[in-house]
């Protein structure tokens, strides 16, 4: 007897009752393939981060959770810069070639930008996680702005860090003025008894002998460099110094 014999012989001769109890766990089967492959093939759900990173399992080898755990940093950023509630980016990508992984002992560095074309910004993000027993509960990510080189939204500012953060990843500069003076660029604090007491500045230092042709110079070349590494110059208080030892 083969098996569609075997199938009709017992629908044949079983009980009303058995007959109700296979169609019925034949049809709890087929309802759990059914609700399976619809977990399977449904999107990602980003009503919690609000961003969706298409490429994230074509171009990086980040744990799952810090994946998800970098869309919601992301969007806290994002939240902060005062973009409403329901907004959700579903055009989040990481960019082509800006993935790199290091591996020191068990520990994993990998350092990678996503550019979110919507609304022009740009983010670096590093993760760190062991390869033994990454910590889902303890992640190690951070996101920053991307260096200037990396720039491709040069319209809009960066949300990922302040302005005093973003330029002191660039000091000290230095940088030839037309007549062959140095100048040097530093952070300082405004002293206590001063206007903008203990905020940061930044400082030009320039050997002028009170030329002051030569100290505007040297407020110039600054702001023409702020601009040059897509920083906004009214975000800085500038000060530029004589060095002069007569």
């Amino acid at each position: 007897m083969n098996l569609l014999d075997g199938i009709k012989s017992f629908w044949k001769n079983a009980s009303t009752g058995v007959k109700i109890g296979v169609v019925s766990f034949l049809l709890l089967m087929i309802m759990v393939v059914v609700v399976s492959v619809i977990m399977l093939l449904r999107p990602r759900p980003v009503e919690d981060t609000h961003i969706n990173v298409t490429n994230f399992e074509e171009l990086v080898q980040v744990p799952e959770d810090y994946q998800t755990n970098i869309q919601k940093l992301m969007w806290r950023a994002i939240e902060a810069s005062g973009v409403g509630d329901n907004v959700i980016f579903a055009d989040a990508v990481v960019r082509d070639g800006s993935y790199s992984e290091t591996t020191r002992g068990d520990v994993v560095t990998a350092r990678f930008i996503i550019d979110i074309e919507s609304m022009r910004y740009s983010f670096a993000v590093e993760a760190n996680w062991s390869k033994t027993n990454p910590n889902v509960d303890d992640q190690n990510i951070h996101i920053e702005c991307p260096h200037y080189l990396d720039v491709i939204y040069t319209d809009t500012k960066c949300i990922a860090a302040t302005p005093i953060e973003q330029v002191s990843r660039y000091l000290p500069h230095y940088e030839y003025l037309d007549g062959g003076q140095m100048m040097n660029v530093t952070m300082r604090k405004y002293d206590i008894f001063q206007e903008h007491s203990a905020e940061p500045y930044l400082a030009v230092e320039v050997n002028a002998c009170g030329d002051d042709g030569i100290l505007s110079s040297g407020k110039n070349k600054t702001v023409q460099w702020l601009k040059s590494i897509y920083l906004d110059p009214n975000d800085y208080y500038v000060e530029v110094l004589d060095t002069c030892q007569r």
